[in-house]
């Protein structure tokens, strides 16, 4: 990972017990302060459509000069995300149908974000299921001249968040060893790594450095979250 830090022992881990979704602000800020790039990896899609939308809103709330660009890349438009069209003068979002069509959006932001209308603007860029085209396409397609073509494109991206203001989220997966899913890679790029989990009714939301060991943990009922998005969805 690219920021540096210690792991930090079990006794001074910093357990937080949220009765309130507005103790999310806490992550936020942690988020922000950890670096541009974070990588939120879940035990299911439906976990992760379930809590990034939920940051999406805190980040629009705390920010009232912001654009979203919400890309997800499996399946039709999810309902927990049409919410989200509500906010059609901040919030932009597309589906990317396949490997190719990723590649190239990934490569064309960097020229459309950069352009004098956005610099006034915080900005919050989310790839939901950033691997799903990267798994299900041919291997020969997974390799470019310079290396791995998912490498190129977090090369891009990590270089295009020191270039905006603002932040950067990609979703991928829980493995059963609790490990992100090609965390090798991903490993190079991003600043803080995030994983979500479901025991027992509640979502355990894990801030996590370089060396996987938590350094925060947020536990949140799910139906709060669920409720909410319902809510916002009504």
């Amino acid at each position: 990972m690219v920021v540096n830090s210690q792991s930090v022992p079990l006794e001074e881990r910093s357990i937080t017990t949220s009765d309130s979704m507005d103790e999310l602000k806490d992550l936020i800020n942690i988020l922000n302060s950890r670096g541009p790039v974070t990588l939120v990896a879940g035990e299911s899609a439906y976990l992760n459509r379930t809590f990034i939308p939920i940051i999406t809103l805190s980040f629009i709330k705390k920010h009232r000069r912001s654009k979203v660009i919400y890309f997800h890349c499996e399946g039709s438009t999810p309902r927990n995300l049409r919410f989200l069209k509500d906010f059609k003068n901040k919030v932009y979002l597309f589906r990317i149908g396949n490997l190719d069509e990723q590649y190239h959006i990934v490569n064309l932001l960097p020229m459309l974000l950069t352009a004098e209308y956005y610099r006034k603007y915080m900005i919050l860029i989310v790839f939901d299921d950033f691997v799903s085209h990267y798994l299900v396409a041919p291997a020969s397609m997974h390799k470019t001249a310079g290396g791995s073509l998912l490498a190129e494109q977090l090369a891009i991206l990590r270089m295009l968040s020191h270039k905006v203001a603002g932040h950067m989220i990609l979703t991928s997966y829980l493995l059963s060893d609790k490990r992100p899913l090609l965390w090798k890679i991903f490993s190079k790029y991003v600043d803080t790594l995030v994983t979500i989990r479901e025991n027992d009714g509640l979502v355990e939301v894990n801030v996590l450095n370089e060396d996987l060991a938590i350094i925060e943990s947020y536990n949140i009922e799910l139906d709060e979250l669920v409720e909410k998005l319902e809510f916002k969805d009504s």
